[in-house]
Protein backbone atom coordinates (compact mmCIF):
# COMPACT_ATOMS: atom_id res chain seq x y z
CA UNK A 1 0.00 0.00 0.00
CA UNK A 2 2.84 2.37 0.82
CA UNK A 3 4.48 1.79 -2.58
CA UNK A 4 1.18 2.48 -4.33
CA UNK A 5 0.71 5.80 -2.54
CA UNK A 6 4.31 6.81 -3.20
CA UNK A 7 3.91 5.97 -6.88
CA UNK A 8 0.72 8.03 -7.12
CA UNK A 9 2.31 11.03 -5.41
CA UNK A 10 5.34 10.86 -7.71
CA UNK A 11 3.14 10.61 -10.82
CA UNK A 12 0.91 13.53 -9.83
CA UNK A 13 3.80 16.01 -10.03
CA UNK A 14 4.44 15.73 -13.80
CA UNK A 15 0.69 15.67 -14.42
CA UNK A 16 0.14 18.93 -12.55
CA UNK A 17 3.20 20.58 -14.12
CA UNK A 18 2.12 19.49 -17.60
CA UNK A 19 -1.41 20.78 -17.07
CA UNK A 20 -0.17 24.11 -15.75
CA UNK A 21 2.19 24.47 -18.71
CA UNK A 22 -0.56 23.75 -21.24
CA UNK A 23 -2.98 26.17 -19.62
CA UNK A 24 -0.30 28.87 -19.49
CA UNK A 25 0.48 28.53 -23.20
CA UNK A 26 -3.20 28.37 -24.22
CA UNK A 27 -3.90 31.57 -22.29
CA UNK A 28 -0.92 33.25 -23.96
CA UNK A 29 -2.03 32.11 -27.44
CA UNK A 30 -5.48 33.68 -27.21
CA UNK A 31 -5.41 37.13 -28.80
CA UNK A 32 -6.46 40.16 -26.81
CA UNK A 33 -6.69 40.96 -23.16
CA UNK A 34 -9.35 39.61 -20.82
CA UNK A 35 -9.69 42.91 -18.94
CA UNK A 36 -10.09 44.94 -22.12
CA UNK A 37 -12.68 42.50 -23.45
CA UNK A 38 -14.71 42.81 -20.23
CA UNK A 39 -14.53 46.59 -20.29
CA UNK A 40 -15.57 46.63 -23.95
CA UNK A 41 -18.61 44.47 -23.10
CA UNK A 42 -19.58 46.92 -20.39
CA UNK A 43 -19.26 49.79 -22.88
CA UNK A 44 -16.51 51.53 -20.91
CA UNK A 45 -13.81 51.37 -23.56
CA UNK A 46 -13.77 50.97 -27.30
CA UNK A 47 -12.28 47.73 -28.61
CA UNK A 48 -9.18 48.25 -30.73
Amino acid sequence: MRNYLLQRVVLVLPTVLGTLTLVFFFVRLVPGDVVMARLAQAGRVRPE
